[in-house]
């Protein structure tokens, strides 16, 4: 009797079809059952954790890889004018965001956040390109080319933030940090108008109502670019005072983030071209003999 109860015993315990029990009453049920046929209640079910893993996966920041290549095509490619390629990498890098864009209903506040960046940094390259295109085949291509640089500084500024929650992700206070660095982000882009009849900018008159882009401040003065359109071969760009930056455009003291230290005027005319002004992020490394578009560092402080 014994070896029969135990033999009813393992194979209850080894059958798939007895496999499972009911949460509530402890009843034996049957794999593919919905109802206990003991207290009739609903089974409950339970996620595996592999399956918590694997979606969890889905918004991994290498999910956005289509994204960044995008951006190397772009800004460090070899190309010197865009191409019918770009149509291709920007199809791959908005597929990828369509994509993660299904996950996000699993997603963390950090995964969450991640894939807003990544969506900023797409309307960038967007915005990079569109302005690149204007700056060769446009009939406005001195503020084109003035956009290009500002989207490129964006770009930058954008690059930052994500390396910040990347390295940071674990911190619960890093989702506040990168809140501020884009509200400061979008006061450092943010473009002014000229107030008095004109602007003297280094020798170059801007006149009323021309839009300008404050590039850098230090103390007593700062660097700005005029956003318009010009007779100059490329955009200009030269330092001026902070009296005049205050009293002669919309620019006030309040939109000041930063002081930077004070360095010696070498130039009177600063002639912007192709090579940024401030460090891009992150820091790229060419060989002598490849072209690029954004090229070294003019080692500014920053």
């Amino acid at each position: 009797m014994k070896k029969l109860v135990l033999s009813l015993v393992l194979l209850f315990a080894v059958s798939p079809a007895w496999a499972l029990f009911c949460q509530y009453c402890g009843k034996g049920m049957a794999e593919d059952a919905i109802f206990c046929s003991q207290c009739g209640k609903q089974k409950v079910a339970i996620a595996s954790a592999p399956a918590v893993m694997e979606e969890s996966n889905k918004l991994s920041p290498d999910a956005y890889d289509a994204v960044d290549k995008y951006e190397i095509f772009l800004t460090i490619g070899n190309a010197h004018a865009p191409s019918a390629k770009a149509s291709e990498y920007r199809y791959k890098a908005a597929e990828c965001l369509r994509k993660q864009e299904a996950n996000l209903g699993s997603a963390s506040l950090v995964q969450m956040k991640m894939h807003s960046l990544y969506v900023k940094k797409y309307d960038v390259l967007q915005s990079y390109l569109d302005a690149w295109n204007r700056s060769i085949n446009g009939t406005m291509k001195v503020q084109a080319a003035a956009e290009r640089e500002k989207q490129s500084f964006i770009l930058a500024r954008t690059n930052e933030m994500i390396s910040v929650l990347k390295a940071n992700k674990n911190d619960p206070s890093v989702i506040s940090r990168i809140d501020g660095l884009e509200k400061d982000l979008a006061k450092l882009s943010r473009e002014y108008l000229v107030t008095s009849p004109y602007l003297s900018l280094e020798g170059k008159k801007v006149i009323k109502n021309q839009p300008i882009w404050v590039m850098e401040v230090q103390v007593g003065r700062a660097r700005v670019m005029h956003m318009g359109e010009s007779n100059s071969a490329l955009p200009i760009a030269g330092w001026i005072s902070m009296y005049d930056l205050q009293y002669r455009t919309t620019w006030r003291s309040d939109n000041l983030l930063v002081i930077y230290e004070p360095a010696p005027i070498t130039t009177e005319v600063v002639i912007v071209d192709h090579e940024p002004w401030w460090r891009p992020y992150p820091p790229r490394h060419y060989p002598h003999d490849e072209p690029h578009h954004w090229g070294r560092s003019r080692g500014r402080r920053h």
